[in-house]
């Protein structure tokens, strides 16, 4: 169960908890989580008489059943032994850019990638393969590096991506504002001598849409995440939105399955797209399989902690710390440099986290790469390539959230001005409750399970 919202909650928070709700309820994705039921608390005007006791009473925004996923997360398991062995990194990495993919083929963007939201079933930070290779070879463990050993292990640890909370779905309308971008020559030859210069083993494009629309589909939308793991566009592009719109941003009195969801909520802003997420991934990805955080340098970071006086201090708290779990384990933190790593893991990384928008490797372009591509190859009836067709098709599949929620609001823009006509009483109330009706069933479509 997932409480949305303090206790006199905000028109923003009730615009978060919509906004999740309604796109969990469309995205079906195996690592994603599922919304099984949810109740939303009508939002009334902290001016009217009527709202004092009616805030006592309903306190949140929104209160949210979700499918449960077993612990551990990334983070604990981090923690508990620093970076993770190939193998089992390799099944992490496949399972996390699947589920990201997945969402950027529906147009939706997560916000708020990091470890505490990932959560991995069937292991325990005492399994030594999580940490060990070594406990991989020799047919230790039966691995033999197969199609049937990556279809064993994706069902023995199952990743589940969660917390929504922050997620945006964008519109049709946001693809629309950029088709003369697309369709422009020095875009095109961009992405020509993108893909002249690229190795094609590494890094395979479907086509030129796909390309265009993980990079060149950004807007203005609430700078959102966590400063370790967001993208440079979002801290170093924060605006005032305040500054630019008459009025309050917030505070505006009505029902909460009115609230767009394709609107901006925040009053800060940045200007971004998918791209974000690839950033927040990657940093994420350096930290589970290097085990150093976010924003160092990881020789330098690696090279400062086997220093004579680092490995000192941390011999002093592990004695300060007898009772700890970890040193009961006899488990040590580990580091893996850039030279323990595979060169496709290094370029995937280093790709995913480059600073530069423009340069830097999308989501999906990462999924359709050899390293995660062989994981999921191992289903010989077909039905992996129906659940990859988020990556090949030419338009981005969006959320019906998005587009009836925009539909509903014309309706309403179009009825208020339109010209007045004078028909008789009765054929005007009848319109006007066929109007609203259809309006009304409009929204309903978007909120049900």
């Amino acid at each position: 169960m997932k409480v949305v919202g303090s206790d006199s909650a905000s028109e923003q928070e009730h615009g978060y908890a919509h906004r999740e709700i309604d796109i969990l309820k469309e995205l079906q994705h195996p690592n994603i989580m599922k919304v099984l039921d949810f109740w939303e608390v009508p939002m009334i005007h902290p001016n009217k008489e009527s709202s004092s006791t009616a805030t006592h009473h309903s306190g949140c925004a929104a209160v949210i059943a979700l499918s449960y996923a077993r612990g551990p997360t990334l983070e604990q398991l981090i923690k508990s032994g620093g970076a993770f062995s190939l193998i089992f990194g390799r099944v992490v990495m496949a399972q996390v850019i699947d589920a990201v993919a997945y969402c950027h083929g529906r147009a939706v963007i997560h916000r708020d990638i990091k470890p505490d939201n990932i959560v991995v079933s069937g292991v325990s930070s005492k399994d030594d393969v999580i940490w060990d290779d070594v406990a991989h070879e020799g047919n230790t463990c039966g691995y033999k590096n197969t199609p049937d050993d990556w279809k064993t292990l994706l069902e023995q640890w199952r990743v589940t991506l969660v917390d929504f909370g922050f997620a945006r779905a964008l519109s049709p309308d946001d693809l629309e504002n950029e088709k003369v971008t697309l369709s422009s020559p020095s875009c095109k030859a961009e992405l020509k001598h993108k893909k002249s210069s690229m190795d094609t083993s590494n890094h395979i494009l479907a086509n030129d849409s796909i390309h265009s629309v993980s990079y060149k589909l950004t807007r203005k939308m609430s700078a959102l995440g966590n400063r370790m793991y967001a993208a440079p566009e979002i801290i170093n592009g924060v605006q005032d939105r305040s500054r630019h719109h008459n009025g309050s941003i917030n505070g505006s009195e009505h029902a909460a399955s009115n609230i767009d969801i394709t609107k901006t909520l925040s009053r800060h802003v940045s200007n971004y797209g998918m791209m974000a997420d690839a950033f927040s991934l990657g940093n994420t990805l350096q930290y589970m399989m290097t085990g150093v955080p976010p924003g160092h340098n990881v020789s330098e970071y690696i090279r400062n902690q086997n220093h004579p006086l680092a490995l000192l201090f941390r011999c002093i708290a592990s004695h300060c710390c007898a009772n700890d779990e970890k040193v009961n384990a006899g488990r040590t933190y580990q580091y893996h440099g850039w030279r323990d790593l595979p060169d496709e893991v290094s370029k995937l990384i280093r790709g995913m986290t480059h600073t530069d928008v423009s340069q830097r490797t999308s989501v999906r372009s990462a999924r359709r790469y050899n390293y995660i591509r062989a994981v999921f190859e191992w289903d010989d009836s077909g039905s992996s390539k129906d659940a990859t067709a988020f990556l090949t098709a030419s338009n981005i599949d969006f959320l019906q959230c998005t587009t009836l929620k925009k539909r509903a609001a014309l309706k309403k823009e179009t009825s208020s001005s339109a010209p007045k006509q004078q028909p008789s009483n009765t054929q005007q109330e009848a319109d006007e409750r066929k109007r609203e009706g259809a309006m009304i069933q409009d929204e309903q479509v978007g909120l049900e399970l």
